[in-house]
């Protein structure tokens, strides 16, 4: 099944996401990967970082699910 691509504002918010994740805003970018992968589920880049960061965090099952998933 084709994922929809993300529209603008989506984009824009994934880019959010990403460098709240970079500036080691854990739960801001937590919060909105969540919020995101709502609507646009199995996107894998929202599925990557979102593992990324629970491995970040020692949560290397649920990080190792999301990298699964990402592929």
């Amino acid at each position: 099944m084709k994922q929809k691509p993300p529209s603008a504002k989506q984009q824009a918010e994934i880019q959010q996401a990403l460098l709240l994740h970079k500036n080691g805003q854990l739960a801001e970018a937590t919060a909105l990967y969540k919020k995101l992968l709502a609507a646009l589920p199995g996107n894998p880049q929202l599925l990557a970082g979102l593992g990324l960061l629970h491995l970040q965090q020692g949560q290397y099952n649920q990080g190792l699910i999301l990298f699964d998933k990402s592929l």
